[in-house]
């Protein structure tokens, strides 16, 4: 993510519900506890305390844009704009919201498994 002229490895994943924002980021402790990454499908799951979200996310079509490399927008990224995303929210092992939604947006850039792995801040790791 980028952070002023540099960038950390992290994710910010916020869900609002009846008046509740429930968040799992890399900065109040969240930890990705599953991730598989398909040609696709992705697959992620979150975890803080007792709360833990789900994903699952079907691309469907994609598009070529440009993106930032090296400084110029010069690279291209693969990038749906159609794909369907499911999402599971549980606290305490009990369903709080479970639902689906059709045109989500799923872009996917670089290699995010060896991100992982050699992030030097080990805030993010999979268990």
């Amino acid at each position: 993510m980028p952070f002023g002229r540099n960038y950390f490895v992290g994710f910010i994943i916020g869900l609002y519900l009846e008046g509740h924002i429930y968040q799992f980021t890399t900065y109040n402790g969240s930890k990705i506890s599953d991730l598989q990454i398909k040609e696709n499908t992705v697959l992620l799951k979150v975890i803080k305390g007792a709360e833990s979200i789900d994903f699952k996310i079907s691309k469907h079509g994609d598009n070529i844009l440009l993106s930032p490399k090296n400084g110029d927008m010069n690279g291209r990224i693969k990038e749906s704009l159609n794909s369907e995303i499911e999402i599971t929210l549980r606290s305490k092992g009990s369903i709080l919201f479970k639902g689906k939604g059709i045109n989500s947006g799923l872009e996917i850039n670089g290699d995010i498994l060896e991100d992982i792995k050699n992030d030097k801040s080990k805030k993010i790791s999979l268990k």
